[in-house]
């Protein structure tokens, strides 16, 4: 794909700016795009190059191919930060969507139209695709799983878990979101827990004993982790662009 990523983000930011369909969301779709802006990695480029007597190494990103992308409730963020991955890293993609359609196809209709040509696509089951990317709870992994035939890169995104330490059990009460609380049981066993059932996105700790936070920051997988307090807004996905690339090593003589 010939189309240069830095532009194509640019004319996508400015077709998003302009366009209302997007005036409810646009100030966090803008957000977005910027924080992508800002960690675009042109592909094909050399990552490190080694020169030796008879030799030269390079380290050369290359496209995975075609995701086929399941995303729970197809999230518009979480979607939309996908999609930029994806062209950053000059990957195509097939999204299945089932609610938030208009926002979903007018992106795809966007990006299709200023890379001149079709690298994003909504519910096309015939297409091939390379890999299975699924975004959301460790429930709904488990739900994609159970038909999936490919290889499935799992992103954990949207619920998290809270663990209560002995004496702050009452908290619970006052915790209006839907999350996983654990409660009359060790750290470690919710820990374990946490990490295995957990979509290991936000898991968050309430308790007045250091030794049980320093033990809670080292041993829990979550990406983000909170101490005595619950989340105060919601986090982006923020991917790792690496997910997206593979990485080859080549040797030319010289």
């Amino acid at each position: 794909m010939d189309y240069v990523v830095s532009k194509v983000l640019i004319d996508f930011y400015k077709n998003v700016e302009d366009n209302q369909i997007f005036e409810n969301c646009k100030e966090k779709i803008l957000d977005i795009i910027k924080k992508y802006m800002e960690k675009q990695n042109p592909t094909f480029t050399i990552i490190e190059q080694t020169n030796l007597k008879t030799s030269v190494i390079t380290k050369t990103y290359y496209p995975k191919g075609t995701f086929k992308i399941y995303v729970e409730k197809n999230d518009i963020y979480a979607t939309l930060e996908v999609i930029l991955g994806l062209i950053i890293t000059k990957n195509k993609g097939i999204f299945m969507v089932e609610e938030n359609m208009p926002l979903i196809k007018a992106f795809i209709k966007i990006i299709n139209n200023l890379v001149e040509k079709d690298i994003l696509f909504i519910n096309d089951n015939i297409s091939f695709f390379d890999i299975i990317l699924c975004v959301g709870t460790k429930k709904y992994y488990n739900e994609i799983l159970d038909f999936s035939y490919k290889d499935i890169i799992y992103l954990g995104y949207g619920d998290y878990d809270v663990f209560l330490a002995e004496g702050l059990e009452n908290k619970a009460e006052k915790i209006k979101e839907e999350v996983n609380i654990y409660k009359n049981i060790s750290l470690t066993e919710a820990i374990i827990k946490m990490n295995e059932l957990g979509s290991n996105y936000i898991s968050v700790i309430f308790t007045k004993d250091e030794c049980e936070v320093d033990y809670f920051l080292e041993k829990c997988n979550s990406k983000n982790l909170y101490v005595n307090m619950l989340p105060s807004k919601k986090c982006y996905l923020d991917l790792d662009l690496n997910l997206f690339v593979k990485v080859k090593n080549i040797v030319i003589s010289k």
